[in-house]
């Protein structure tokens, strides 16, 4: 139950925790339109309000106030200047151009430090439509930024010497860990995040990467003890709402866990829907509400949320789940030939990935494949061997006739042990 679980404050308490003082900072430009006064009037400055708003969301950066930035309206301004001024790594800058009702939004991320262009991206609209894409235009751009930003970051981390990293910097360098997917990178991740939290016990991100790698370690096949990282898991999702009770990831998290590793749903769906109230262009929030939504049966609910976080964020290093998330979708309606596809394109962007496995053999069967789904498990069972000996798995479906053909599609193809004779 979700009883436990503290509410969102009206407003978020500075903890005044050492590692809020290494955060990577970020400056938005007013957007500029040129010789068209009307434009920028009555639009541009909202809808740069409306980035700063929702970059500033973000819990994991530091976002320089619209009051503040809205100064640099009508001033030229030099990127790296900006930077110094305000004490930032990173500044966004971005144009409006009008052909007849025809919109063009172009938007540039840069490193302040050396001026350096880290990131482009263009987003068109008909004037008509304007106020109805613009909630649209604001994930595309913050979904865009904040992957390079954590990039650079990471890059960042990666080269300070052991004896100056911070929470922060333990928890970037873990990141890279988790996207690879690899056993012993998991371990590492595990062991950087376990000391970001030793350093900082009120680190609510960490926290949440912690319960999400323990979760990741169970999918896998991975766990010695699936009861022990069950309850460990839990217990870092729970601290980290605690810690941050409008942190979207945390939320998020908690809710994927219940759903997931407890099969709740009726725990999971408020979890959600205060993760994605939170930050509605969390592109993770949304693609792991799209699961708990497959789980219960709501295919089509579940389609639409994994192709938004997909939408919003195309680069991102755990595509591979968004992909699988919504294979998923089509699979809990009939649409097997569309949970093969999107199951291979999950498997082309991290082979590792053994969730995509079992959903691309049950897909294959589905098909009357059995052969390929066969060549399938058997690559499972190679990087999953424990999971070809269980007999009482269960898969975190409430529909028990979807649950038991899936049970049934697995085993057909030899992933899962034959049922035993009665």
């Amino acid at each position: 139950m979700t009883d436990d679980l503290p509410q969102a404050p009206q407003d978020r308490a500075d903890t005044g925790s050492l590692w809020r003082l290494d955060l990577p900072g970020v400056a938005v430009l007013p957007l500029q339109s040129p010789g068209d006064g009307i434009i920028r009037s009555y639009f541009a400055d909202g809808l740069t309000s409306q980035i700063i708003g929702s970059l500033a969301r973000i819990p994991d950066l530091m976002v320089i106030a619209a009051g503040t930035m809205l100064r640099y309206r009508s001033r030229k301004a030099e990127i790296r200047a900006v930077g110094a001024e305000l004490g930032v790594r990173f500044v966004v800058s971005g144009t409006i151009t009008r052909h007849d009702q025809r919109l063009t939004f172009n938007h540039d991320l840069w490193d302040a430090t050396d001026g350096g262009l880290m990131w482009t991206d263009s987003v068109e609209a008909n004037l008509d439509d304007l106020f109805e894409v613009e909630c649209w235009i604001v994930a595309r751009i913050v979904n865009g930024i904040l992957p390079m930003v954590r990039e650079a970051e990471i890059a960042r981390a990666m080269l300070k010497p052991a004896s100056s990293l911070t929470a922060y910097d333990l928890m970037l360098q873990a990141l890279p860990e988790l996207q690879k997917l690899e056993q012993a990178g998991l371990r590492k991740a595990s062991a950087l995040l376990d000391q970001a939290m030793t350093l900082d016990p009120g680190y609510g991100m960490a926290q949440a990467w912690g319960a999400r790698l323990r979760c990741l370690n169970i999918g896998q096949g991975w766990s010695l003890d699936r009861a022990r990282d069950t309850a460990d898991a839990l217990r870092l999702a729970r601290s980290a709402v605690a810690s941050d009770p409008g942190s979207s990831l945390a939320l998020a998290t908690a809710g994927h866990l219940h759903s997931y590793l407890l099969h709740d749903y009726a725990s999971a769906r408020p979890l959600f829907e205060r993760a994605i109230a939170a930050c509605h262009n969390d592109a993770l929030a949304l693609s792991l509400s799209s699961l708990t939504l497959a789980y219960c049966g709501e295919g089509a609910r579940a389609r639409e949320q994994a192709q938004r976080a997909m939408r919003l964020s195309p680069m991102d290093p755990f595509l591979h789940m968004h992909c699988i998330n919504l294979a998923l979708a089509y699979y809990v309606e009939g649409e097997y030939a569309c949970a093969e596809a999107w199951s291979r394109r999950s498997l082309a962007e991290n082979p590792r990935f053994t969730s995509s496995h079992k959903l691309l053999a049950a897909a294959l069967v589905g098909q009357g494949r059995v052969s390929e789904a066969r060549a399938v498990a058997h690559e499972l069972l190679r990087l999953e061997p424990a999971f070809g000996r269980q007999t009482d798995w269960s898969p975190p479906m409430q529909d028990r006739g979807v649950r038991d053909l899936y049970i049934r599609q697995l085993r057909t193809a030899g992933a899962l042990p034959a049922a035993a004779k009665s």
